[in-house]
């Protein structure tokens, strides 16, 4: 007999459990259970993956979503027939002259995210679509969604006036329909809104209008705590123009603000920014403007208001005589910076700007830093990590930035609740290495000594990461196309007089990333999504992915497993892949493991079917992978 439980402990009990089938096993328990959980397992919707999609759409799965949509509170998706599946038409009507031929069967969000639309050709015919992501490891949109599919997602907004979180990508011809969508009155609790941002300067279909801007700026709600912008590139003036200008509504609530441009040039984009900072109170701490040519008017704006530049981008070095100690000032003139960014600027020594980050980095959220290899040593870098105790995301992408010495590894660090670290770890001790990339013997103080000494650092290392619980991207390697892309390359003969990539930045004196060297410690870092240990000589096995498996049940992607020109360390990773097709196993399908282009087929059960019983895939297999999704303003 199941335990009887009151429903006010069996919510919290939900609120403990993020795994979506560990919420659908406790509403199978009784009927009493099934009322609590089975609104928690369908709150949150991800169909962003091609598996999910295809469990979208078995016929299992489209019956309990038409039985339960309306419990649905966050849908976040990125394909067409999805919408057209929660947004139905009346069968012969014209949508495009009467919208009261649509229904909608989510009406209760709170949190809609459609980031980019990737049109598929049909909204059963998961085939031609797989053939196209197969075939281009990119991914890169071919289609724009035509106008009645526009109208789609212009009726899922309207039919949702309690929505807080909006997120609608490129690829919108009617933009205007949209802003005009987007009041105080149609969307009264709004506080976050990204708007055309994601490839949206990739064609011609993105915001490209100035009165666009100003219409966006102006005129959304008033309970905007965060907001977004693309402004095109492909923006040309019109001379014969003219534009009534009226004054922007007061925006006190807004906090944060994000806006990506190429018009730095022009003084009435300023202008307009200006206008709107104007009509925004001292809350606004967190600014983000892309290329924005001369700060003074917007810096005088913020001051007005009694705010500053809480985001800072990247410095144009080339318009300074001495842009180290134009930096320098610019950043000692307050100590409240979230976010610095530097990845456009090679080879600048950037001593007096290093500095003054170690001296204000205590508010630090963000800080990027490709590119400025000299910029810090390892030292420092540790020293940075051990004040920064608000910063959430660290990256150091790519091969000509700041590095982490591991016998650095000494003190604690102070950014506990960092979420993203993008930086690689260097001079590992590594002796189970003994052959270079070229094939030939490799020598030198890191590759001698004995495994159980390397152990010992890497573990060191390894607490050390154990220390950030709330960590979800590890990216310890070259990012996957950055690694694939990159250069330079050289061309070297092996040990054999064959020619071929040599790829300096490949990391030999790094973590093994292997349970006997000290992955196990972060058994705890239960939010991992990412990792990424591309362009790196790890010794990762079906062991490590096995346990992968059992500690990170979040794990959406694990990058670099192989690499093009070295070979793998440990046997049977491939097999293993083969055999447990794991989800974030999509970064391999390149790799053509079956006919079908992804990891593994079904695992046939004893039914010989190919697929779980139909009973359990309407409940467990079909909750269409469902996530709870984190909206963090931009």
């Amino acid at each position: 007999m199941p335990p009887s439980l009151p429903p006010a402990l069996l919510k919290k009990i939900s609120l403990l459990l993020d795994d979506p089938h560990d919420l659908t096993q406790c509403a199978l328990v009784s009927k009493s259970w099934s009322a609590v959980f089975i609104p928690c397992v369908w709150r949150s919707i991800t169909i962003i993956s091609i598996w999910a999609y295809r469990r979208f759409f078995v016929p299992e799965a489209q019956a309990a979503f038409l039985k339960h949509a309306h419990l649905v509170r966050e849908l976040r998706t990125i394909y067409i027939p999805v919408i057209e599946r929660v947004i139905q038409v009346s069968p012969g009507s014209d949508p495009s002259s009467d919208e009261s031929h649509f229904s909608c069967l989510c009406t209760n969000l709170m949190t809609l995210n459609l980031r980019v639309f990737w049109r598929t050709s049909a909204a059963g015919d998961e085939s031609a679509y797989s053939t196209q992501i197969m075939s281009d490891d990119t991914v890169w949109p071919g289609y724009a969604v035509t106008p009645d599919q526009e109208l789609l997602v212009l009726h899922l907004v309207k039919s949702n006036p309690s929505l807080r979180n909006l997120c609608i990508g490129g690829y919108i011809k009617d933009r205007d329909r949209f802003m005009a969508a987007i009041t105080d009155t149609s969307l009264p609790h709004l506080q976050q809104l990204d708007l055309f941002r994601y490839l949206g300067h990739t064609c011609e279909w993105s915001p490209a209008v100035l009165d666009l801007s100003r219409q966006f700026l102006h005129n959304c709600p008033r309970t905007l705590q965060s907001r977004s912008l693309q402004i095109s590139y492909f923006w040309t003036p019109d001379p014969d123009a003219v534009t009534v200008v009226q004054p922007p509504v007061p925006h006190g609530l807004l906090e944060s603000l994000s806006v990506t441009s190429s018009q730095n040039h022009m003084s009435e984009y300023r202008e307009l920014l200006v206008d709107f900072i104007k009509s925004c109170s001292s809350r606004l701490r967190d600014v983000y403007i892309e290329k924005p040519g001369r700060y003074e008017p917007l810096q005088s704006a913020l001051e007005e208001i009694g705010s500053g530049f809480g985001r800072e981008i990247c410095p144009e070095w080339y318009r300074y005589t001495n842009p180290d100690e134009t930096f320098s000032q610019r950043l000692a003139q307050a100590d409240d910076w979230t976010y610095i960014n530097l990845t456009r600027n090679p080879g600048k020594e950037g001593r007096l700007t290093a500095k003054a980050i170690l001296e204000r980095c205590g508010q630090l959220k963000i800080l990027n830093i490709g590119n400025c290899a000299r910029l810090f040593d390892s030292r420092v870098f540790h020293e940075i990590l051990g004040r920064s105790s608000n910063l959430i995301e660290l990256r150091a992408a790519t091969e000509d930035s700041p590095r982490l010495d591991a016998k650095d590894f000494t003190g604690a660090w102070g950014c506990k609740s960092l979420k993203i670290f993008n930086v690689a770890i260097v001079n590992v001790p590594r002796p189970d290495i003994t052959i270079g990339y070229d094939g030939r013997p490799i020598a030198g103080e890191l590759f001698s000594g004995t495994k159980e000494e390397s152990r010992d650092v890497q573990k060191r290392i390894f607490g050390q990461l154990a220390e950030l619980k709330d960590l979800e991207v590890l990216i310890l390697g070259n990012s996957s196309a950055q690694h694939y892309w990159k250069h330079p390359f050289f061309n070297r003969e092996d040990a054999i007089g064959k020619v071929r990539f040599f790829d300096p930045d490949f990391q030999f004196s790094c973590l093994d990333m292997s349970l006997d060297s000290g992955l196990y410690l972060l058994s705890e870092l239960t939010e991992m999504r990412v990792l990424d240990v591309a362009g790196m000589a790890h010794r990762i096995s079906a062991r490590e992915l096995d346990w992968m498996q059992d500690n990170w049940r979040k794990l959406e992607e694990v990058r670099g497993l192989f690499d093009p020109w070295h070979p793998t360390l440990e046997p049977g990773v491939r097999a293993w892949l083969i055999e447990n097709d794991p989800e974030w196993g999509s970064a391999y399908t390149r790799d053509n493991f079956n006919k079908e282009g992804t990891c593994a087929t079904w695992r046939k059960e004893k039914s010989g079917t190919g697929r779980p019983p139909p009973q359990a895939q309407a409940l467990l297999e079909a909750t269409i992978e469902i996530k709870t999704l984190h909206c963090r303003p931009n």
